[in-house]
């Protein structure tokens, strides 16, 4: 199980035309299928999406405000992405989110000590924090397609937002 992960690039921080994490669109039936992209960072896996569903539409959710405002500027042309700038976990509120430069793939709930790496997570940001089941429901989601987490060991804490959601299917 370890291999396959590792496979899908897992771990990794390659970036999805180096893994095949896209192997899963082929399981989408839908020719204009709903993909909500928590972890959106800058778009790489939506445009990815998009370019596999050119009907389809994506929803990227990004807490980061220099994550978001990259996010924002290489997706302006494209019109079936809505993009939200809000963190998901299993609580509403607060929440400070680390990282170790302005733009980076490690951003996290975690301070994490990476030293050994020479990686010091120093710079932190409040953020506001919601649950995928309140999300989905402010936002009246009836139905998704995709739901691709990718938020720094933080993704059970959000499948735990979304027992509600799950459980109606």
């Amino acid at each position: 199980s370890k291999a396959i992960l590792n496979d899908c690039g897992f771990g990794s921080g390659g970036s999805i035309a180096d893994s095949n994490e896209g192997a899963v669109f082929d399981w989408i039936t839908s020719s204009a299928p709903l993909l909500l992209d928590v972890g959106a960072h800058r778009g790489e896996y939506t445009c990815s999406f998009l370019k596999r569903f050119p009907r389809g539409r994506a929803i990227c959710i990004e807490p980061v405000r220099a994550h978001f405002q990259a996010l924002q500027e290489s997706m302006t042309a494209r019109k079936n992405i809505e993009m939200l700038q809000v963190a998901i976990a299993d609580f509403e509120g607060q929440g400070i989110i680390h990282r170790d430069r302005q733009i980076s793939g490690l951003a996290s709930f975690s301070r994490r000590r990476l030293d050994h790496f020479a990686i010091n997570m120093e710079i932190s940001e409040e953020v506001v924090v919601t649950t995928l089941d309140n999300f989905v429901q402010r936002h009246r989601i009836p139905w998704i397609d995709l739901l691709k987490l990718d938020i720094e060991g933080y993704e059970l804490s959000a499948l735990a937002g979304a027992t509600r959601m799950l459980e109606e299917g």
